[in-house]
């Protein structure tokens, strides 16, 4: 998606295209400026995905195996 930097208000980034989002102004390169064009680009990270649900899934065993047993730790 391209975006238009409309201006700035303070620390926040306001972005324009058919709609408007405000973003932090320290995550824009350095030189941005009004005016400026920006290409955003949103993906899927996959890798980190299915890393998060290994963890969630072995948290959840984890808490089964304990229950079972008749300890909760929380």
């Amino acid at each position: 998606m391209r975006f238009v930097i409309d201006r700035f208000e303070g620390d926040i980034a306001v972005l324009v295209n058919d709609i408007t989002i405000n973003i932090p102004r320290i995550i824009l390169p350095k030189e941005a400026k009004e005016g400026d064009i920006l290409i955003i680009e949103l993906r899927i990270d996959k890798e980190e995905t299915e890393r998060l649900k290994r963890e969630i899934k072995d948290k959840i065993n984890r808490l089964i195996e304990k229950e079972e047993k008749g300890d909760i730790w929380l």
